[in-house]
């Protein structure tokens, strides 16, 4: 597809102004959208077209702050709609309902886990996607009934790039009157708040680990219910929408909002979440046979939720 010269100026113009408008860090959004606007008036996006065009405006809003959730991308087949503020849901007997009325089907998706019951009664629990929670739910009843009566649990993060809220899993580790999330949307210029284990939980995390995915790591890791085995995870904390960039074939993630925890007040943007242990690369099934040979008892308590030296030793030793 050619992008003429005037294309490229609507682009960048509609997507500073969005910046200014919804980014979340309201004193950092002007010199986010400052830094693109420079890039154009120096000739900056001179002859680039499409995916290469969107990647040089990626850069761009990526190198105030290093925000990795701002990212523009190419699509020349999917002509990009704007996204609505605020569309609330319509229900009849449970089912989703168009503004006619009808009931909106179900898209296809891939099951965003697998989940294993080892020997010795560890429990394995691989997430590919925290898809939206009408997709996700059975998934999770699924394998959290399976995964219920395990003496520990493994849970693998450790390649999930995002994806929508990952209340729906944590949920099954934290009362449901348990505030452990806050978050600020600028947007609606308004606040959120969302809201016990008793068996060992470990999340398996890597340097890829981001967004959704991180969020789970955190909130596990904030409320004591989880030890971290890995690597610190990417520092992706701002939730995003996606908006028009001025042309049919690009559209931009802007990050509007903010997580942190209700605890300390201190999220993971730009921090990441740490491992307890640190292990750049981990066998979930070696880990599970470690995990056995420490004879974990079905009646675990909370003062068991952290490893043991001989557990962590074994971690160490437990890398492909």
């Amino acid at each position: 597809m050619s992008i003429a010269k005037s294309d490229v100026e609507a682009i960048v113009n509609a997507l500073a102004s969005k910046v200014r408008r919804m980014y979340v860090l309201e004193d950092v959004a002007p010199k986010i959208a400052q830094a693109i606007e420079e890039q154009l008036a120096a000739g900056g996006y001179d002859g680039l077209e499409g995916a290469a065009l969107a990647e040089s405006l990626t850069k761009d809003l990526r190198s105030v702050n290093g925000d990795l959730h701002l990212e523009v991308e190419f699509d020349a087949e999917h002509p990009t709609e704007e996204e609505p503020v605020e569309k609330p849901k319509k229900y009849n007997d449970g089912e989703e309902i168009d503004d006619e009325g009808k009931v909106i089907e179900e898209e296809e998706a891939m099951s965003p886990f697998f989940a294993v019951l080892w020997k010795c009664n560890v429990g394995y629990l691989n997430i590919s996607t925290f898809a939206p929670p009408k997709l996700s739910t059975p998934f999770f009843q699924h394998a959290m009934c399976l995964l219920q009566h395990t003496n520990a649990l493994i849970i693998d993060i450790r390649w999930r790039t995002g994806g929508d809220s990952s209340n729906g899993l944590l949920s099954y580790f934290t009362s449901g009157r348990t505030h452990y999330k806050s978050m600020y949307w600028r947007p609606e210029n308004r606040p959120r708040r969302n809201g016990d284990a008793k068996r060992p939980v470990f999340v398996l995390t890597s340097k890829d680990t981001f967004s959704s995915a991180e969020a789970f790591a955190f909130f596990m890791k904030d409320l004591g219910l989880a030890t971290m085995v890995g690597e610190t995870t990417a520092g992706g904390g701002h939730p995003i929408r996606y908006v028009r960039a001025g042309h049919d074939a690009f559209k931009a993630s802007v990050s509007v909002g903010v997580s942190y925890s209700a605890k300390t007040g201190v999220g993971w943007e730009k921090i990441g979440v740490p491992a307890d242990i640190a292990v750049a690369a981990i066998s979930p099934r070696k880990l599970h046979i470690c995990l056995g040979s420490e004879q974990l008892s079905a009646n675990s308590t909370r003062s068991s939720l952290r490893p043991s030296a001989r557990q962590s030793g074994c971690f160490l030793s437990a890398v492909r």
